[in-house]
């Protein structure tokens, strides 16, 4: 919403970042909604379209403001580059904490390296 972007390299940072804590303090929970939801028609309707869905058309709303903009890369498709923001954060923040096999990393390492990963995709700058 804002009109002008000082940062689009920090602000993009910080979303991604809301929403990997978000989703790392919420895991257990997200777990059990994720794994309920199959099972579950109406619950299945909030989850996945309230709650999922609704993150990715805020997300991809966000990529297409800002790619019109200039102020991020251009994708082929803002929806796909905002559902692998949310499942790459997914994967990291909730996921790997029921990996049978996991790798030791600490859960400060894994948000910068992902945070990294995804702010230097989507902008030209390079990460310091």
């Amino acid at each position: 919403a804002n009109k002008r972007v000082a940062d689009p390299r920090a602000e993009l940072a910080g979303i991604v970042r809301e929403i990997c804590r978000t989703l790392s303090r919420n895991r257990r929970g997200i777990k059990l909604m994720d794994r309920s939801a199959e099972f579950h028609p109406d619950l299945a309707a909030v989850w996945f379209d309230g709650g999922r869905g609704a993150l990715i058309a805020a997300l991809s709303t966000y990529l297409e403001n800002r790619i019109e903009r200039k102020l991020l890369c251009p994708v082929p498709a803002p929806a796909v580059a905002a559902r692998v923001i949310l499942e790459t954060l997914v994967t990291w923040a909730v996921h790997r904490h029921w990996d049978p096999s996991p790798q030791k990393i600490a859960d400060p390492i894994a948000e910068d390296t992902v945070v990294q990963f995804i702010v230097g995709g989507l902008t030209q700058e390079t990460p310091t």
